[in-house]
């Protein structure tokens, strides 16, 4: 063969090094790529760092840039298997970062994440973070493609931080790498799923959690119902306190009665940071607390009919008291509450305006329209004979003020004087009694 190279080639020097080459590279494609090498290209790029990691260069390249295979099977490298584990081979635990990778180093992820410290986060949270800093998807049961691409900022600003390793909340994947396939149908069962985990640090809150209108409906099969992930966060867990004054976080689910609250006045005076606001906590529970919120019309609920006026009262205590003193408050005590209006049912529940404002429903040139709903053909004389929460006086109602006035004196005098009068007729009745005694004695 190098003899007919030789003479092919002539007085060329070169001309060898050139055949040669064209021979392997018509022998190249020829063969092709081949079903395995062509799933290895097919596969994502590495995405962790391979700075300290000698030994998976000789594999991977400098930069990572080579596909990484499917596992390590038949790599028995101990650093690589420490998260690649060999297909079909059982792990003892939860992976562990390589020797070479410290984890006291500030990472920065792939994805073009702010470089974070990791000083104090468990090895086995430092193993996960190699993989999951960057871009990456998995599937779901139903094929539903769900990211798997955790944000380093928001684990470290979280209430949980590093108190608890990924494994503590993600149970399953404590065997480490490969996972097991997830099993949940789509992305809200999945986070129903995940959420229930956080019972097993958070034991006190589980039964009022079940109790409520979104317990019972995830309990009811509805995964659409929020879970404790949709409030507090999954990998941002925020405290209790930080969700009281964040109605947003409900309006991810109730957008419209969102809206329409953070334009209200107690919404507005909540933006404005006015603590004593009421948020949708404040109202929707009895206790200011998520974990116990009720439905709008369970009739135990603190905004049930028949318990609106508390719920309002325990802000406005003086309206509550002028309303117990009216026609509206005593039918309302004397259990007449399908008919007897509250406070809902003047001012609005969500969208309450202040009293006097133009956007009010019961403003003087709308109020009428409230009084219909319950009195045919009211008017807007029929409304003016409303005084409000506010009790008469000579600025306000000066008619009712003087008229009531008038005749509790002549109640008054009139209930004194017959009681005066029937006292006289008592004292005639005794004296003549008497005399009629003394003179029968003398006889």
């Amino acid at each position: 063969m190098r003899r007919h190279l030789q003479q092919l080639a002539g007085p060329l020097p070169w001309a060898p090094g050139f055949l040669a080459l064209a021979i392997v590279a018509a022998f190249v494609a020829a063969a092709g790529p081949g079903p395995a090498r062509a799933e290895v290209l097919a596969l994502p790029p590495v995405p962790h760092s391979f700075e300290g990691r000698e030994q998976c260069l000789r594999c991977h390249g400098e930069k990572g840039v080579r596909p990484a295979p499917a596992n390590h099977s038949g790599r028995p490298e101990p650093t690589c298997q420490a998260c690649h584990k060999p297909a079909g081979q059982p792990s003892s635990g939860s992976a562990t970062p390589p020797a070479a990778s410290p984890a006291d180093r500030p990472v920065t992820p792939s994805t073009g994440q702010a470089a974070v410290n990791l000083t104090g986060l468990p090895s086995s949270d430092t193993a996960c973070i190699a993989c999951h800093q960057a871009t990456l998807v998995t599937a779901l049961g139903s094929g539903e493609a769900m990211t798997a691409t955790i944000n380093l900022s928001e684990i470290a600003g979280s209430v949980h931080g590093r108190k608890l390793t990924c494994v503590a909340c993600h149970t399953d994947k404590s065997a480490g790498y490969p996972h097991p396939k997830l099993s949940a149908p789509d992305r809200r069962a999945y986070t129903a799923a995940a959420a229930a985990q956080c019972t097993a640090c958070h034991k006190e809150v589980a039964a009022p959690f079940a109790e409520s209108v979104h317990g019972r409906a995830l309990a009811a099969g509805n995964s659409k119902a929020a879970s404790c992930t949709d409030c507090h966060g999954a990998h941002n867990v925020a405290g209790a306190a930080r969700l009281d004054r964040r109605p947003e976080l409900c309006g991810s689910c109730h957008t419209v009665v969102t809206e329409t609250y953070q334009a209200s006045v107690h919404g507005q005076l909540l933006a404005s940071g006015r603590a004593d606001a009421a948020s949708c906590l404040a109202c929707h529970t009895k206790d200011r607390s998520g974990h116990s919120l009720q439905a709008v019309n369970d009739p135990d609920g603190p905004t049930s009919d028949r318990h609106v006026p508390a719920t309002c009262g325990t802000c406005h205590g003086q309206a509550l008291k002028t309303y117990d003193t009216t026609f509206h408050g005593r039918a309302m005590r004397l259990g007449v509450s399908n008919e007897a209006p509250n406070c809902v049912d003047c001012h609005g529940a969500y969208g309450v305006q202040r009293v006097h404002a133009a956007e009010t429903r019961v403003n003087e040139t709308r109020f009428a329209n409230v009084c219909a709903k319950c009195h045919q053909g009211a008017n807007e004389s029929f409304a003016g004979g409303w005084m409000g929460h506010e009790e008469p006086s000579p600025g306000w109602f000066p008619i009712v003020f003087f008229t009531e006035r008038f005749l509790f004196f002549l109640t008054t005098s009139v209930v004194a004087f017959g009681i005066l009068h029937v006292e006289l007729d008592l004292l005639r009745w005794l004296v003549r009694r008497r005399k009629d005694g003394n003179g029968k004695e003398g006889k």
